[in-house]
């Protein structure tokens, strides 16, 4: 009770509280004469939003610099002060809340490294748990303001993934790294798939347990670094250490590389993925400023602003224009619903692909600057030098050293845009954010009646913030996903016994493809509509101009997938009789 007072206290209180000590840093880093070289930029796209962009593009040079550091502390300290200068120019005051979330968890999970077992592992929960009270606490403080608008918010939800990555990483190397082992070399022949799933999970676990907390000056770099803290990617600690430190995290111990593994390290080469990001995530941004004139949220509640933005399609037709305007702004009361349905379905989809593209955008940005400062490199690539089926260093080539970044990728957009499997869709967008949910919630909690599908998805919208529309996409989405893919899982079969699989199909298969695409991205568009207008009333109001179809779809689903798989073995039956 008392640290969720403070914590009220300091996310109601930020700027007051803080003021006094970050005035004086900002005034000896004239903070005023760079505001002032940046006003074109802010006075255009609003002034955190501004110096957000301009710090984010800035990470590279700093990424730059420390790649030619000599590992180790230099690295930490260098990240760690451009990333908490970066964090103070773009949110003034509050950025101090982030280093008291820092200091605050830091102690605990000291604390909890001396305890040892299960002591440690509450402790370590509890600092989670505190880093989550703070990032709330924000949450509901700015639960008035717009969403939309960038403030210290954005940089307090990507230190809550690494403060919970760092107290969760404790929580299984200082309190359960020896039960973790043991599970993880369990014989599940022949057992139940919990037990698979379960041993499967404590693998995973014992790559990033640490049984030890890292220097105050190796968590500051981790939590600063300029590179992640505004935009991800929030990799895990082992991540960090293995391109600032040259160790690899192995029994929840730091260990030194051998000779292969060093030479490998040393050999990654980061330009290629560096330079990826920049380009394609430029291109994505521009996109997004281009795209947000022709389809504006609002348009789909404003006739004014969608007949404006409908016209630029239809230059010479004003009665086209008109009556599209007057179905997606909701005003149409003549359109069959049919029809009406299917035109606010399109736009709708657009407005979201185009909403989609400022995430792309920023964070793909953000993956190449983390690669420039040789951050994102998979630890298990430098490990599997010692593996007699590893190739030499001189064999690597440009698509290898491309993938050994794969830790610093947080976003897949193709993947996302083309997705005919729900788990595709879902996994490959913001990938770190997926990770720790399924990590630390999805593979720890009870899975007795889903519990643990429900429990991920709602920590998810409580990670997001407060906003109602939140509360309207992903805790449906939790039932969602699993009735439509139960449902289609016998359908798709029932296909194939009849059809053969998909690759047998000929030219039904851009129609299947279709098809699958518009039951996952097309649905999905619809679910997450609520999340992206935050707003009850208009959620509510946008659902039922759709009069909630995709709702009644999941009712359909749940009763089918009871129903559906006892006509799969019928087809299965047909096809043998005709062959």
């Amino acid at each position: 009770m008392a640290l969720t007072y403070y914590s009220w206290q300091g996310a109601v209180n930020a700027s007051a509280i803080f003021s006094p000590y970050h005035d004086p840093i900002a005034k000896a880093l004239h903070f005023d004469v760079a505001e002032e070289a940046l006003a074109p930029v802010t006075s255009a796209l609003g002034s955190v939003t501004g110096k957000f962009i301009v710090c984010l593009f800035a990470s590279y040079l700093v990424g730059l610099v420390n790649a030619f550091l000599p590992r180790g502390i230099a690295r930490h300290i260098w990240l760690a002060v451009n990333g908490m200068v970066a964090c103070a120019f773009v949110f003034g005051a509050p950025w101090m809340l982030l280093a008291a979330s820092v200091c605050i968890v830091y102690v605990l999970l000291l604390l909890a490294s001396l305890i040892k077992g299960t002591g440690a592992t509450v402790l370590a929960v509890v600092a989670a748990v505190a880093a989550f009270d703070i990032m709330f606490s924000r949450h509901i403080v700015r639960a008035g303001a717009s969403a939309v608008g960038l403030d210290d918010c954005a940089a307090q939800m990507v230190m809550f993934l690494k403060l919970a990555h760092l107290c969760f990483a404790v929580a299984d190397g200082a309190g359960n790294l020896e039960g973790l082992k043991a599970q993880a070399s369990a014989n599940t022949d022949g057992k139940p798939k919990k037990a698979l799933f379960a041993k499967k999970a404590a693998i995973g676990r014992l790559t990033r347990a640490l049984s030890f907390v890292p220097s105050i000056h190796a968590v500051l770099g981790y939590c600063f670094n300029p590179t992640t803290a505004m935009a991800g990617p929030a990799f895990d600690f082992s991540v960090y250490t293995i391109a600032q430190d040259g160790l690899l995290i192995k029994d929840g111990k730091p260990s030194p590389l051998s000779k292969a593994q060093a030479k490998r390290l040393a050999s990654a080469w980061s330009l290629p993925r560096a330079l990826f990001g920049l380009a394609f995530g430029v291109v994505l941004m521009a996109l997004f400023s281009i795209g947000s004139g022709f389809f504006p949220v609002d348009s789909l509640f404003d006739t004014t602003l969608a007949r404006a933005t409908i016209s630029s399609f239809f230059p010479a037709d004003n009665e086209t224009v008109t009556w599209l305007a007057n179905v997606v702004s909701g005003a149409d009361t003549v359109t069959h619903p049919v029809v009406s349905v299917a035109i606010t379905w399109g736009w709708l989809s657009l407005i979201q692909l185009v909403v989609r593209l400022q995430y792309y955008g920023s964070w793909i940005v953000a993956e190449g600057a983390s690669a420039t400062a040789g951050l994102g490199l998979d630890p298990a690539w430098v490990a599997e030098a010692d593996s007699s089926k590893a190739k030499p260093v001189e064999a690597l080539t440009t698509g290898d050293h491309f993938n050994a970044f794969a830790k610093a990728n947080n976003i897949d957009p193709v993947a996302v845009e083309t997705a005919t499997e729900y788990k595709t869709a879902i996994n490959q967008w913001n990938k770190h954010t997926q990770a720790w949910l399924a990590e630390s919630i999805f593979k720890r909690a009870p899975t007795a009646f889903g519990f643990n599908n429900h429990a991920t998805f709602v920590v998810s919208a409580l990670w997001h913030g407060v906003f109602p529309g939140y509360f309207l996409s992903l805790p449906v989405m939790a039932v969602a996903v699993p009735a439509m893919t139960a449902a289609h899982a016998p359908i798709k079969g029932f296909l194939e016994a009849v059809f053969g699989s998909a690759k047998q199909w000929g030219y039904l298969g851009p129609i299947g493809w279709m098809v699958r695409w518009f039951f996952v991205v097309g649905l999905l568009n619809y679910f997450m509509a609520p999340f992206m207008l935050l707003d009850l009333t208009r959620g509510l109001q946008l659902l039922s101009r759709t009069y909630y179809f995709a709702h009644v779809y999941i009712l359909i689903c749940i009763v089918a997938s009871i129903i559906l798989p006892f006509l799969v073995p019928k087809a299965k039956t047909a096809k043998a009789k005709t062959e």
